[in-house]
């Protein structure tokens, strides 16, 4: 007995080679092949001397410990990293120049290049990542394709710069039609900024670096005020144009403030009446300033009176025969009114006056089919 356990011991001795720094140790087979001639030709069977020595051999390659290397050490201290990382900011796209931890930054970079070179089937020079690793990863939330975050806010500044050379500012509005990835950098760049001011996280594709860059440029962070505050100045150049603030719904020369007037006048009314407003709000420092130029928040649709005045004309001509209200019309004062002020604003339109945006030609020429008489003349209003 002690002289086989010998002769095992002498032949594992005989044939083991280890390599320094694998995981595993090889053993190789050193039988004598002339032993036997069912060995020799590979026919050896179930319980034969060559198939006991086999197994032995197996149990103690089996009995040796896999070493974990250098690799595998660094590997589990990253992921560690990592899962620190997400659990602050929400992701794992670890920014190139992560000063807190420059290491792993570095690290998810190189992984991520060795990993896209081998999809793409390029050489790696001796790196490679193994499918125990990239499904750790993976199980992480490890992105494989991430955004430069740095060279797109180069990129995007660039742009805002070039805005700003043909507009004069940097309100790149929302539904900016030549540049839409611009205008939604931008309203990302104001919601990031309130994230900062309140104390919230805004993550690391946004610093008081990137602040500093935009302010520089003339970067405007309350949108909104910039709007109402040009909105104001082209409603104070309105009324001295035309003496009052009523911006008709298709004021043509800017529809943009005619817009702007009848949606605030719409949140305004619909706050004095409890209504919700969908998150639109007007503060009272914007109803005061609006109420100094002379803003009103009811206001007359005269689009809708021109109608329903010419519908109460030809009422009138079906009945008289004629369209010659008389001022002091007592079935329809507002209608007498009315044939007054069109034929007052024919006389300034005809002078080179200004007429008003209640009055145009194309208003003057719907008057002339319904048969109107710019000059008035006495007329029996005697039904027929």
């Amino acid at each position: 007995m002690h002289q086989m356990v010998g002769s095992v011991i002498d032949l594992i001795q005989e044939g083991k080679e280890q390599s320094i720094g694998s995981r595993s140790v090889l053993i190789k087979d050193k039988i004598d092949m002339n032993t036997s001639p069912d060995a020799k030709f590979g026919l050896e069977t179930e319980g034969s001397p060559e198939n006991d020595m086999k197994q032995r051999q197996a149990s103690c390659t089996e009995m040796v410990p896999k070493i974990k290397t250098d690799h595998d050490e660094v590997f589990d201290t990253r992921c560690r990293e990592l899962v620190a990382f997400k659990e602050e900011f929400g992701h794992c796209n670890v920014p190139r120049r992560y000063s807190i931890n420059s290491s792993l930054a570095k690290w998810c970079g190189e992984t991520r290049t060795v990993y896209n070179m081998i999809q793409e089937g390029k050489p790696t020079a001796g790196r490679d990542i193994s499918q125990e690793h990239i499904n750790r990863l993976e199980g992480i939330g490890f992105k494989w394709k991430v955004v430069d975050h740095d060279k797109t806010f180069k990129s995007h500044c660039k742009n805002l710069v070039a805005f700003k050379e043909e507009f004069g500012h940097c309100n790149v509005p929302h539904r900016y039609p030549d540049n839409q990835l611009l205008a939604r950098w931008c309203s990302n760049m104001r919601t990031a900024n309130e994230d900062l001011q309140k104390g919230k996280k805004v993550g690391h594709n946004f610093s008081k670096e990137k602040l500093e860059l935009l302010q520089k440029i003339g970067f405007q962070w309350n949108v909104h005020d910039e709007v109402f505050d040009t909105r104001c100045r082209e409603l104070v150049a309105f009324k001295e144009e035309f003496g009052h603030c009523n911006v008709p719904r298709r004021y043509s020369i800017n529809s943009s403030l005619a817009k702007w007037c009848g949606e605030t006048r719409t949140v305004y009314n619909m706050i004095q009446e409890g209504k919700p407003t969908a998150g639109r709000d007007i503060s009272q420092e914007h109803i005061n300033r609006l109420e100094g130029i002379g803003f009103k928040w009811k206001v007359v649709d005269h689009d809708k009176t021109f109608k329903s005045h010419c519908k109460n004309l030809v009422a009138f001509k079906e009945e008289f025969g004629h369209c010659n209200v008389p001022h002091r019309y007592p079935d329809n004062q507002s209608l007498a009114r009315w044939c007054s002020n069109m034929r007052t604003a024919n006389d300034n339109l005809q002078k080179g006056k200004k007429a008003g945006h209640y009055f145009s030609k194309e208003k003057l020429e719907l008057l002339q089919k319904i048969g109107f008489q710019w000059a008035h003349s006495r007329c029996s209003v005697e039904s027929s």
